[in-house]
């Protein structure tokens, strides 16, 4: 499934109808990385080149990966298996 990011943090709080503080909140960890998406969107010059992996196993996720690390990881666990 895709994962969708929000470009303003203020909108996605509206959104979600949730202006608590970001203790008392239940998805910090999303605003978290939402957060950390939008930074790197700022500062990479094709954000378009940003992926993540997610292992088949356990579904842990890599996040915000340039697409060169990706083929790194996908060649890194053919190997494995």
């Amino acid at each position: 499934m895709p994962k969708i990011y929000a470009l303003d943090l203020g909108m996605r709080n509206f959104a979600a109808g949730n202006f608590n503080a970001v203790l008392l909140r239940d998805d910090r960890g999303e605003m978290a990385e939402n957060f950390v998406f939008t930074e790197l969107e700022r500062l990479v010059e094709a954000p378009n080149e940003l992926h993540f992996w997610r292992t088949q196993v356990n579904q842990t996720e890599v996040l915000f990966l340039p697409i060169w690390a990706l083929l790194f990881l996908k060649l890194e666990y053919l190997l494995k298996s």
